[in-house]
C-alpha cells in the first residue's frame, strides 16, 4: 500500500511536468519582429548563388538621377537622425542578426511590378555578382512577408505601346520586408565595392523611429534636381532603367503633377515612353535663368552694346523658350515686353568709345530693381516639378508574391 507522502510526491511531480512548461514555452519561443524599409525604384531577384539559399536579392541601376544608395537605422519615410553608410556601386551582404523561423504565417500586400522570365545564368547572375554593370546590390534573407507602404500610380506594359485605352495601376514605391528575430539588435552588412576602394562591415542597428516595429532602411537617393509637372521623366525613367538591367523594354507613363509634387489623374499624350524632350526642356529653362542674369549684368555695367549679348541672352530667344511650356501669361509677357525696351535703348556713341575704366554704370542698379523677376519666377516654377520618385517597384521571376 503506498503511503500519503508517496502520493502526495506523485501529485508534485505530475503538477510540474503540465504545468512548469506551460510558463516555459512561451519564454523560449518568444519573438520580436523587425522590418526593413526599403525605398526607391529597386527591383527584387532571387539570389543566384547557389552557397546562399533562400535569400533574395534587391538591386538599381547606378544613374544620373538616383545614387547613392545608403542604408541608416530607422524606419521613417527615408529620414533619420542617425548618419547614414552610404554605398558605393557593388553587391553586399546584409545579415539580419539573431533571425528565427517566420511565425505566425502573413499574407503579402506588394504591389510590384512583375517581369518574369529572365535567365538565372546568363542574366541575373552576371549583373549581381558584377562589376561590369554599375548597379547597387544586396543579398538579405527572404521575408516573411512584404508589405506595401507607400504607392504611386503609373501605366506600364511589357508587352505594348501603352495607350489612353491601358489601364493605370499602383506599385508600392515604398516596401516593407517583415522579419522575426529571438532579440532585437542589427544587420551586418559586409563587402567590398566594386572598385575594391571601400570594404563594408558595418551593423547598422534596428530603431523604433515610429509605428510599433524596429526598423532599419536602404534608400536609393536622388540628387537634388527634380522632374517635370507633365511628364515625371525621372520616374519614368528609373523604371526604364530598371528594366533595361534585365533585358526588357518597359512602356512607360506617368501622370501629371501637381505643383506640390502629388500625382494629378491626367495623363499627357507628349509622355509615352519617350520622355527626353522633358529633360531638354528643363535644360533649356536653366539656360534661361542664365541669360537672364547675364541681361541684367550687362544693363547694370552700362557697357552693354546688343550684339555683346552671349548667344541665347536675348529676350526672344527666352520668350521662345517659354512657349515651348504653353501659354505665357501675360504679367511674364509685359516683363518681358518691359526688358526689351530696356535692351533697346540707345548706347551713346561716347559710351561704346571710351576706355573701359572710363565707362559708368547707367543704372542705378542698387536701387533699380532688376529685371525679368517675373519672368525668372515663373521659370523657377517650371523647374519646380516634385522631388520624389514615383518609379514603381519591380519583382523579377515571381520573387515577390
Amino acid at each position: 500500500m503506498r503511503s500519503d507522502n508517496y502520493s502526495r510526491l506523485t501529485h508534485r511531480i505530475i503538477f510540474l511536468l503540465l504545468v512548469v512548461p506551460a510558463f516555459i514555452r512561451p519564454l523560449t519561443a518568444q519573438t520580436a519582429e523587425v522590418v526593413v524599409m526599403v525605398n526607391g525604384p529597386w527591383s527584387y531577384v532571387g539570389d543566384p548563388d547557389p552557397s546562399k539559399p533562400g535569400r533574395i536579392v534587391i538591386i538599381a541601376p547606378v544613374s544620373d538621377h538616383h545614387n547613392p544608395a545608403k542604408i541608416f537605422s530607422g524606419g521613417e519615410h527615408g529620414h533619420t537622425s542617425t548618419k547614414p553608410t552610404s554605398t558605393l556601386p557593388g553587391r553586399y551582404d546584409l545579415d539580419i542578426l539573431n533571425l528565427v523561423s517566420c511565425s505566425p504565417k502573413h499574407l503579402s500586400s506588394a504591389k510590384a511590378f512583375p517581369i518574369p522570365g529572365v535567365d538565372v545564368p546568363s542574366v541575373i547572375k552576371p549583373i549581381v555578382q558584377g562589376p561590369n554593370q554599375k548597379r547597387y546590390a544586396f543579398s538579405l534573407p527572404a521575408p516573411c512577408y512584404f508589405e506595401s507602404i507607400e504607392e504611386s500610380r503609373s501605366k506600364l506594359d511589357l508587352q505594348q505601346t501603352v495607350t489612353a485605352a491601358t489601364s493605370q495601376q499602383s506599385y508600392t514605391t515604398l516596401m516593407a520586408l517583415h522579419y522575426f528575430v529571438s532579440s532585437v539588435s542589427a544587420a551586418n552588412l559586409k563587402g567590398t565595392s566594386d572598385d575594391r576602394s571601400v570594404s563594408y562591415s558595418d551593423d547598422i542597428a534596428f530603431a523604433r523611429t515610429t509605428g510599433n516595429l524596429s526598423a532599419i532602411s536602404i534608400v536609393m537617393y536622388a540628387p537634388d534636381y527634380n522632374t517635370d509637372f507633365e511628364c515625371d521623366y525621372i520616374s519614368a525613367e528609373s523604371v526604364k532603367d530598371a528594366g533595361n538591367l534585365f533585358g526588357k523594354q518597359i512602356h512607360v507613363q506617368f501622370p501629371e503633377l501637381y505643383s506640390s509634387g502629388q500625382q494629378t489623374s491626367v495623363y499627357s499624350e507628349n509622355c509615352i515612353d519617350d520622355i527626353s524632350f522633358a529633360s531638354k526642356r528643363l535644360d533649356d529653362v536653366s539656360k534661361g535663368l542664365i541669360a537672364i542674369r547675364q541681361i541684367n549684368r550687362h544693363l547694370n555695367l552700362r557697357t552693354f552694346v546688343p550684339d555683346e549679348l552671349p548667344s541665347g541672352s536675348t529676350i526672344e530667344q527666352i520668350r521662345e523658350t517659354l512657349k515651348e511650356f504653353g501659354k505665357i501669361p501675360a504679367d511674364v509677357q509685359t516683363d518681358l515686353n518691359a526688358a526689351a525696351t530696356a535692351l533697346n535703348v540707345a548706347v551713346p556713341n561716347d559710351a561704346k568709345n571710351r576706355p573701359a575704366k572710363d565707362k559708368k554704370p547707367q543704372r542705378d542698379h542698387e536701387n533699380t530693381p532688376p529685371l525679368l523677376e517675373k519672368t525668372s519666377a515663373y521659370m523657377l516654377l517650371l523647374t519646380a516639378g516634385a522631388g520624389d520618385c514615383h518609379g514603381g517597384q519591380i519583382s523579377v521571376n515571381g520573387v515577390v508574391p
